[in-house]
């Protein structure tokens, strides 16, 4: 498609909220789609009518008593005092001021609104090909087809699973793992138009406020991603890939979800309340330590009891582990933190005379070093640590085994990106990463790749599909690609939907190309193998050494 996208936006005002905000600041600064036209509600929100004592909720009249003590102390709970709030009110005129404004009253009756026709002709005018709803009631009638692409709508909360209201709150009730979004074409059924694209991010049983602040910080790229690629491969292929992706029968079972009851919301509201506390408290009393798990049998161990543990001393943590041998010894780097520091390092451990394992810092700097993985390139050892803190993914190549280390220029910079692997497949260099495109969005939601005709280089191009995964439950790497004994290739990833590094999966790797991704999951590894095993997040493995790592359940003082 030679020309731009024209969209049009649904808007109960010219006031928006932040992350809504900066979804638009991203289409506008596109090469592929630009923001043409604004309808806007005029009839005026709840918000903005006063309000009587008479007329005013029992819920609003009781929220003026309780409120403040109540809702400091929550919100110190809460811990989200650090994140960027996405629905802070903002104004828009200045991204938007070349669009061309209509008010328009619709036709409400309850929770419908319906476009009049003389609206509908105005809007029809102005040729859009696409409008997208970010406001308004549940849309019927010709307006969801007045564009050329149809109106698309989010969802926040998997449709398969949560249809309803409120995001983020019922999956706090029911204890869910995940929230998922969607962006759909809307359609007559509720819930039911075609499904352009999905994503999922952990539910923080402790807070509704957190669980809600990932999801719609990494929901806004979405639109901004869909219509880029609309725009490359152009309506016909785009959307028949879509309607093949929503071929399969897929049934809701589930209620209509509803705003809860007074009764229902308090009871949310002391479960997370106490369950706050009670962590703070655990936090103060006990803790979690990472060790690592091995095996050097000549068999494959596949039963998580037949590996050794070890453990580092109780004032630090032993996590991440890359193993290699050379020259006859068998070195596994590690990232090696302090409790009193918590600051990383990498470290290597090595085995001594007694048994036991020792750590040498290798790679020490004034920011966490993390998740050192390893390469071997004709005959060099190259490691590639995370270091989240200075915006980049940096290389360092082994000068002398195993504890002197050169650093060499960036594979990328400005870029907020954790646990990348390197890996080769049928003459293309890739490069996997989680990245955070918006702040306040979770490093464990996305996975993007790169391709490159050489290593080390830092020219990557990116893959046209990214991010190529977008779920809490398998995005982030767990370590290593490497080849089965079927020659597949697996790409061990991390489950980080109950918690950061809950379990790990084994992805077989189905299809890796510059335009299309395609992974199955064969196989979890789960922390269920002892009473006091938490998690586990990290799988390597060199000729018959394998190594996991796993967090234990430890009692302070350390």
């Amino acid at each position: 498609m030679s020309r731009k996208l024209r969209v049009g936006l649904l808007l109960n005002s010219l006031t928006v909220t932040a992350w809504h905000k900066r979804m638009l600041e991203r289409i506008q600064e596109s090469p592929y789609a630009e923001i043409s036209l604004l309808i806007v509600d005029g009839i005026p929100q709840a918000e903005d009518l006063p309000q009587s004592p008479r007329n005013a909720s029992l819920a609003r009249r009781l929220r003026r008593m309780l409120t403040r003590p109540l809702i400091a102390f929550r919100n110190r709970l809460d811990r989200t005092g650090h994140l960027p709030d996405p629905f802070e009110p903002c104004d828009i005129d200045g991204i938007v001021s070349a669009a061309q404004v209509i008010e328009v009253i619709p036709e409400r009756k309850g929770a419908i609104d319906r476009i009049s026709v003389a609206d509908l002709e105005r809007i029809r005018a102005h040729n859009p090909d696409i409008i997208v709803r970010l406001g308004f009631k549940i849309l019927r009638g010709e307006i969801l087809s007045v564009a050329r692409y149809g109106t698309w709508s989010f969802h926040h909360g998997d449709n398969r699973v949560k249809r309803g209201l409120p995001p983020g709150f019922w999956e706090v009730y029911e204890k869910e793992t995940c929230i998922g979004c969607v962006l759909q074409v809307l359609s007559e059924r509720l819930d039911g138009g075609l499904i352009l694209a999905r994503t999922w991010s952990s539910v923080h049983l402790d807070s509704v406020a957190r669980t809600n602040i990932g999801s719609y910080w990494k929901s806004l790229s979405l639109l901004p991603r869909e219509l880029g690629k609309l725009h490359r491969l152009g309506a016909d292929q785009y959307f028949s890939e879509a309607r093949a992706a929503n071929s399969h029968p897929d049934f809701y079972s589930n209620p209509l979800y509803r705003n809860p009851s007074l009764p229902v919301q308090a009871q949310v509201w002391a479960s997370t309340t106490a369950r706050s506390a009670l962590v703070r408290v655990q936090e103060r009393l006990s803790g979690e330590q990472w060790g690592v798990l091995l095996s050097e049998r000549p068999e494959q161990a596949d039963s998580m009891w037949r590996y050794r543990r070890i453990m580092p001393p109780r004032d630090r943590i032993w996590a991440d582990p890359f193993v290699i041998t050379r020259d006859g010894r068998t070195c596994i780097f590690v990232e090696e933190m302090a409790h009193a520091r918590q600051v990383g390092h990498i470290a290597v451990l090595e085995a001594c005379a007694d048994g036991s394992y020792q750590a040498t810092p290798v790679i020490e700097t004034s920011t966490h070093l993390s998740f050192p993985f390893l390469l071997e390139l004709d005959g060099e050892l190259y490691m590639i640590p995370e270091s989240r803190a200075t915006n980049c993914i940096p290389l360092y190549r082994c000068v002398k085994f195993p504890h002197q280390w050169e650093r060499l220029p960036d594979l990328m910079s400005n870029i907020i990106a954790v646990d990348s692997v390197v890996h080769y497949h049928e003459g293309r260099w890739w490069l996997f990463s989680n990245i955070v495109e918006n702040p306040g969005a979770s490093s464990n939601d996305e996975l993007f790749a790169f391709h490159a005709d050489r290593f080390p280089t830092s020219q990557w191009t990116p893959h046209a599909a990214n991010p190529i995964v977008s779920d809490v439950r398998s995005a982030r790497a767990a370590g290593a690609i490497f080849q089965g004994g079927d020659g597949a290739w697996y790409r061990p990833s991390q489950d980080c939907s109950a918690k950061y590094g809950w379990r790990i999966n084994f992805n077989r790797i189905d299809r890796l190309e510059p335009e299309h991704y395609q992974e199955s999951r064969l196989s979890r590894v789960a922390p269920d193998w002892a009473d006091d095993a938490i998690a586990v997040h990290t799988y390597n493995r060199y000729g018959n050494v394998q190594v996991f790592d796993a967090s234990f359940t430890r009692w302070l003082p350390y």
